[in-house]
């Protein structure tokens, strides 16, 4: 009988590599299979990598898909020891700065295309800078055992 080994939980997985730029710089350079960190604060996440959107009482959308992608590639680096735990803060504001970013250009895509968007484009704005704020704070809180080796998921073999 041929065993295999994987884990349950995720939601999504990236179809092709796709690169952040950060405001966290390792020491060295970080690399695995699926996430790669460079000492520039480059992150590179490589086709294939599997996360869950954003955990909690939340809605995953395009607002945040890209961003909780960032987030959970960073905290995977910490969860198995390769970022050091001093980055989680950051990382979290990473999260907010994404969720800004694409924010204000789901707001200006939506303002472009459509006349009432386009009325109320400083409002959205600013609502979806407040969801990002919001996010932030969360994570900042309550988001701790999240980076524990704890937290790691459990490999199933059958």
């Amino acid at each position: 009988m041929r065993k295999i080994q994987f884990c349950k939980g995720y939601k999504y997985q990236l179809r092709e590599t796709t690169v952040f730029q950060t405001r966290i710089y390792p020491d060295q350079d970080i690399k695995t299979e699926l996430v790669e960190l460079r000492r520039d604060g480059t992150l590179v996440i490589h086709k294939y990598f599997a996360w869950d959107g954003c955990s909690g009482p939340t809605v995953d959308d395009f607002s945040n898909y890209a961003a909780c992608l960032g987030h959970d590639a960073l905290y995977y680096l910490i969860r198995i020891g390769l970022l050091p735990k001093m980055w989680r803060l950051q990382i979290d504001k990473e999260l907010t700065h994404w969720m800004k970013e694409d924010g204000e250009k789901i707001a200006k895509t939506d303002a472009e295309d459509n006349r009432f968007w386009n009325f109320i484009f400083p409002l959205r704005r600013a609502l979806l800078f407040f969801r990002a704020n919001c996010y932030g704070w969360v994570c900042k809180v309550f988001a701790a055992w999240c980076v524990t080796t704890k937290n790691s998921r459990k490999i199933i073999t059958a």
